[in-house]
């Protein structure tokens, strides 16, 4: 079980891809943060500045269009991409305790005729309000998984806004606690307003 972390180390080693922490201490200099091992018992170096290009510098850099499946394909749709945030979310004790950036990524599939002819935003979903649910659910209390989250992404904006027949919602880590580099990893999920029905 991991030692409880000071302020100042969580400050420092946010957003950083190393989650794996067991022993962290401030170098001597305070230009760098070194923990003393990982879970493989490897040492593990944390610079300050190294830290802050990670969070400056990262991008979202999507693998293209998704599929589309053939039930909804030619559908007008609104389409949100690289919704960034910072979340608490998964399963490993640092990971809630540290934070990293997830990425969202949703399709609402919605009739967009009648605001194409009057020009009217009560008319339509506005994508205002589908972000500031990404962002509550990500940004709010902890879950294990990314499914988790992409779900309750889902259920909200269904819920919230009827006339949506179907959603697409895609999560990823963008510094997920695996040995090795990955761009992100992720996971999509398909809800309709039928999967939140009571089945009592």
């Amino acid at each position: 079980m991991a030692q409880r972390l000071s302020a100042a180390v969580i400050r420092a080693v946010r957003n950083c891809s190393e989650y794996h922490l067991r022993r962290c201490r401030a170098a001597p200099n305070g230009g760098a943060l070194q923990c003393w091992e990982d879970a493989q018992g490897h040492p593990r170096v944390f610079n300050h500045a190294v830290a802050a290009f990670r969070r400056s510098s990262s991008s979202y850099e999507g693998s293209g269009e998704p599929y589309i499946p053939e039930r909804v394909k030619g559908k007008d749709r609104l389409i949100i991409r690289g919704g960034k945030f910072q979340g608490y979310h998964g399963v490993i004790d640092e990971e809630k305790i540290l934070g990293q950036k997830f990425m969202v990524d949703v399709d609402a599939w919605v009739d967009l005729k009648k605001c194409g002819t009057s020009d009217d935003v009560n008319d339509t979903v506005s994508y205002a309000d589908v972000f500031s649910i990404m962002q509550k659910i990500v940004e709010g209390p902890t879950f294990d998984l990314v499914e988790k989250v992409a779900h309750e992404i889902a259920r909200e904006v269904l819920a919230a806004h009827p006339s949506i027949t179907e959603m697409r919602v895609r999560v990823y880590k963008q510094a997920p606690p695996i040995t090795g580099y990955v761009e992100s990893l992720g996971i999509e999920v398909f809800r309709t307003p039928s999967d939140f029905v009571s089945r009592s």
